[in-house]
């Protein structure tokens, strides 16, 4: 194609490149990709690691700001296997916000080194929990709270990612703290209204006053709920799975966006300050590594003798 063609008023690199390929025979496929919710798509550095919130937390595990967008923390990497979404779905299908303005972040690996579990999660026997007030009995193994294959008393109970456990290990306390998250924000509504706690249902980050239709959003009273303890949070029920509502269905893994936009960030693009850089070095002599091996160990190999094998 000559230079001509490329400098023509209003001929784009995709026309340059769609024409060539057609007069190759090439097939060329257009295609049109929906924009997906913003909170569900990070700032645009792709910064999701821990971070201070704007606004206070409800609990550790989510924090809802003034839009109704709700951060989920997630405990666990994401290495293929959906925790990004799935953890987050156990949390929201308690707190029962609206999930397309979910928005996971990883949480902090010192803040959990440094606060204890909630009283209210320490209700976990060995291998995840069975919940005393009839919320689902997933199978669970005979593992001991503790160790390397139990779940430790720090503030975000399991954090680490192995043998694919994220779900069985951590469904009943991350539905226990979207649940304790949910009746906080009730509670802030009930006393914002003067109105009895039982009067009130939630669904899709919307409070109603059942008695008189009145309704205000987890945006609005957010900020009440996260100065509100719950008195009794050890008797706070969870749904068994014949009332689930977004458990168990399909959604899109919420990490793929960042992922095919390269914006994800991984370990290996943390910079720290004063960060140093090591790198090994490649010899540039075949074999190198061995015949140095040799010369150092050969005495100890063949002792009285010249080294020769």
């Amino acid at each position: 194609m000559s230079d001509n063609a490329l400098s023509k008023p209003g001929l784009s690199r995709r026309d340059v490149l769609s024409t060539a390929a057609a007069a190759t025979g090439a097939l060329v496929v257009g295609f049109w990709m929906p924009q997906r919710a913003a909170s569900q798509i990070a700032n645009p550095e792709g910064a999701t690691w821990a971070t201070e919130p704007d606004v206070r937390e409800i609990n550790a595990w989510v924090v809802v700001a003034p839009d109704d967008t709700v951060t989920i923390r997630i405990a666990q990497t994401e290495l293929g296997q959906g925790v990004w979404t799935s953890n987050a779905m156990m949390v929201c299908e308690e707190l029962q916000c609206d999930w397309s303005k979910v928005s996971p972040q990883y949480a902090s690996a010192n803040r959990d080194g440094r606060e204890m579990a909630p009283e209210w999660t320490l209700q976990v026997m060995g291998k995840g929990a069975t919940d005393p007030l009839g919320g689902g009995e997933p199978e669970f193994g005979q593992r001991s709270r503790t160790g390397s294959e139990g779940i430790p008393n720090s503030l975000y109970r399991r954090m680490r990612t192995n043998a694919a456990a994220s779900v069985k290990d951590g469904r009943y306390y991350l539905q226990l703290a979207g649940a304790e998250a949910r009746e906080r924000l009730l509670l802030a509504a009930a006393k914002s209204w003067g109105v009895a706690v039982e009067e009130l249902s939630s669904a899709k980050s919307v409070i109603t006053h059942r008695p008189t239709g009145r309704t205000i959003t987890y945006g609005q009273v957010a900020p009440l709920a996260a100065q509100i303890p719950h008195a009794n949070p050890e008797r706070i029920r969870i749904k068994p799975p014949s009332e689930w509502t977004l458990m168990g269905t399909e959604q899109r893994n919420l990490d793929v966006p960042l992922k095919v936009t390269g914006k994800t960030i991984y370990g290996i693009d943390v910079r720290l300050p004063g960060m140093k850089w090591a790198a090994v070095k490649t010899c540039p002599v075949p074999r190198a590594r061995f015949q140095w091996w040799r010369r150092r160990h050969r005495r100890e190999l063949v002792p009285g003798q010249d080294g020769t094998r």
